[in-house]
Parts: structure tokens; C-alpha cells; sequence
């Protein structure tokens, strides 16, 4: 078994409750000595200078609790503010999306509008064009057809001309051997004549379409 000494010179003095009760009767019962004026004076500046404080206290406690308010308000109206800004700044850039899309909706009419008139040129140049050519083309034809109709009414004509002179000549070639027998009837020694008849060239020959 160990044995620690102790010293109780180290040790602090503790007053028991019983002490401390003797020691409370006994400032009760000895009588208070009156405070001199300089006690009094000192005393109540004191008292006057821990009012002045406590209401410089008070004061500045009140001056703290607005501040603090004035500085909520302030920061409310600035949150306020934000958000107003912020909304107002959606709406704009609403506002502008709903301008560029007509914007560019309107063009693309434009545009197209533009696409439809140029091609409906195009269709009527290209009618135009197709008109023109099958005009030129029956125009061509009924001129081919016209020069087709001369050129026949021409070969009829022609050819009509030739057998009539063909039939004339052989009426003619007819009348010839007619007179021949005839004066060799009446004069059986008239000599006969040795030329014969001849068709023209000209007339006989294939006409020609000028």
C-alpha cells in the first residue's frame, strides 16, 4: 500500500455553509455606519455614469436593431429588384425571340412568295416559248401543206395540159391520115407525103414546178 502525504498549506481554504451563514448573520446584526457626503457624491455620480451608460447602451443596441432592419429592408428591396430585373429580363428576351421568329417567319414567306412568282414566270416564259414553237411549227405545216397543194394543183394543171395537147396532136395525126385517104381516094397517083407529124419537146416533156 502507498501512502501520498498531503499538505494542506498548498490547499485553498473553503468556507462551509455554516461559516457562510455566521458570516451573513454577523454583517446583519452589526450596525451600518453612516457614508460621508464625499461617499454619497462619488456614489451617485457612479450611479449617473451607469445610467449614461446603460442608455448609451440601450441607444446604441436600438441604433443596431435599426440598422439591421434598414439593412433588411434594403436588402429585400434590392432581392426586389433582382427578381423584377431578372423577370423583366425573361420578358425581354421573349419578347425578342417572338421578334426574330416573325421575323424569319416573314421572310421565309417573302422568300417563298418570291419562288413562287419567279417560277410561275418561268412556267409562262416556258408556255410562252412552247406556244410560240408549235405556232411556228403549224405555221411551218400549213405552209408545207399550202407549197404541197400548189405543186399538186400545178402537176394536175401540167398534166391536164399535156394529154389535152397529146389528144390534140393525135386528133390532129387522124385528121392527117383522114385527108391522106381521102385525096388518095379521089387521085390514086398523088404522091403521098413523107413527112410525119411531130410532138413538140417542149410540150411533151415532163413539166416543171417553179
Amino acid at each position: 500500500m502507498i501512502t501520498i502525504p498531503i499538505d494542506d498549506s498548498f490547499l485553498p481554504d473553503t468556507r462551509t455553509p455554516d461559516g457562510l451563514a455566521s458570516e451573513k448573520r454577523h454583517a446583519l446584526s452589526s450596525p451600518r455606519t453612516p457614508k460621508s457626503p464625499e461617499a454619497l457624491r462619488k456614489a451617485e455620480e457612479h450611479g449617473a455614469l451607469l445610467a449614461s451608460f446603460h442608455i448609451d447602451a440601450i441607444q446604441a443596441r436600438a441604433a443596431r436593431e435599426n440598422q439591421r432592419a434598414a439593412e433588411a429592408v434594403q436588402r429585400r428591396l434590392r432581392a426586389a429588384d433582382l427578381a423584377r430585373q431578372r423577370l423583366q429580363n425573361r420578358f425581354n428576351a421573349v419578347a425578342e425571340r417572338e421578334a426574330f421568329l416573325t421575323e424569319e417567319k416573314k421572310q421565309e414567306a417573302e422568300k417563298k412568295a418570291s419562288l413562287r412568282l419567279q417560277r410561275a414566270d418561268e412556267a409562262r416564259q416556258a408556255r410562252g416559248a412552247f406556244e410560240k414553237a408549235r405556232a411556228d411549227k403549224l405555221a411551218s405545216a400549213a405552209e408545207r401543206v399550202e407549197d404541197s397543194s400548189r405543186r399538186a394543183a400545178f402537176f394536175v394543171q401540167a398534166t391536164a395540159a399535156k394529154n389535152a395537147h397529146i389528144v390534140k396532136h393525135a386528133l390532129a395525126v387522124v385528121a392527117a391520115h383522114k385527108e391522106q385517104r381521102r385525096l388518095l381516094v379521089r387521085n390514086p397517083k398523088t404522091p403521098l407525103p413523107t413527112h410525119k407529124l411531130r410532138t413538140s419537146p417542149t410540150c411533151l416533156s415532163r413539166p416543171r414546178f417553179t
